[in-house]
């Protein structure tokens, strides 16, 4: 699993690649102003996929996007065919998925900088044990450290335990999840991009559940948060990689 995500973060980081790319290109042709736009927007990106819960933030905004054109379209003629029952009016159901998908719209980008903003302050303390040098084949790449699994598990446990906001939207999708299985349409409006599109509640709520466990209860993806050294600036002499080198 740790590999498709660390696919789905190298995929995703293409447009920042991109753009340092053609940073550079602008650096040969003396145009400044591109190439500082360019290498800014491109470091934008790349440092935003190199953080923990960068492809749940994506994944939120398009399962948001999917359940406002659901709601959309359960608000026209053809909701009709779906057949909708429950004991909820189908008029207020929709309206529950409108909501919840604007708080999920800014949940997910709060949740990975809380989670982002404890483990920065967990560096400040004692920084040299908390990360470790990353190999890299490009002698000229900015040198990169890799922070260790027990401070980015660390710092899940505390925002999941001491952040109010984040445990009031699990219960929130909780209890979406448990409204969509109270209703009842015909199967070809349970998918996204249908009328109601039932089953979306559910997959938020699972995707929660599986970014969840798997950086909180499982080492795979704990273990690979790489940032350059830079953005440490607590740390002491650069480190050698051949110190405590994770195999």
């Amino acid at each position: 699993m740790i590999y498709i995500f660390k696919g789905a973060q190298s995929i995703c980081s293409l447009p920042g690649y991109i753009c340092k790319g053609c940073g550079e290109a602008c650096s040969r042709l003396n145009c400044k102003p591109c190439q500082d736009v360019c290498v800014n927007c491109g470091s934008a990106v790349t440092h935003f996929f190199e953080r923990p819960l960068s492809t749940f933030v994506i994944s939120a905004f398009l399962c948001v996007g999917a359940s406002l054109y659901s709601s959309t379209l359960a608000m026209g003629d053809d909701a009709d065919a779906c057949n909708f029952r429950g004991d909820v009016a189908p008029m207020t159901y929709v309206g529950a998925q409108v909501c919840v998908a604007v708080v999920f719209l800014f949940f997910a980008p709060y949740l990975q900088r809380a989670v982002w903003t404890t483990i920065m302050e967990s560096l400040k303390e004692d920084p040299d044990k908390k990360v470790d040098p990353v190999e890299s084949k490009d002698a000229d790449a900015p040198e990169k450290v890799r922070i260790r699994k027990e401070t980015v598990q660390e710092a899940f446990r505390k925002v999941f335990l001491e952040d109010f906001f984040v445990l009031a939207i699990f219960l929130v999708l909780f209890a979406n999840a448990g409204l969509s299985s109270y209703v009842q349409v015909d199967p070809d409006c349970q998918m996204p991009g249908k009328p109601y599109g039932t089953s979306l509640p559910k997959g938020m709520l699972a995707s929660c559940a599986v970014y969840t466990f798997f950086y909180y209860c499982c080492t795979c993806c704990a273990n690979k948060v790489e940032i350059e050294r830079s953005e440490v600036p607590e740390l002491g002499q650069p480190l050698r990689t051949s110190d405590n080198l994770e195999p």
